[in-house]
């Protein structure tokens, strides 16, 4: 799935996910990426990591880090 354009800590960014097997376990496992440029033009990047199965219990509180994060301008 290609990038797609986020609102990420009042700026402008790019969330991708990939999916694949876990290297520990086997069990199928989604990490989503979040990229921005901070203002020193630094990358910044959050990436979340849950396996398939449990991804509508981790949903909400993802979503919120999201929500809550502010990056210095």
């Amino acid at each position: 799935k290609q990038p797609q354009p986020i609102n990420f800590g009042g700026q402008q960014g790019y969330v991708a996910t990939i999916a694949g097997p876990s290297a520990h376990t086997g069990v199928v496992e989604v990490d989503v990426t979040y990229t921005t440029v901070s203002a020193n033009g630094q990358l910044f990047y959050i990436t979340t990591i849950v396996p398939e199965d449990e991804q509508d219990a981790y949903k909400a509180a993802f979503a919120q880090i999201l929500r809550t994060l502010q990056m210095a301008r």
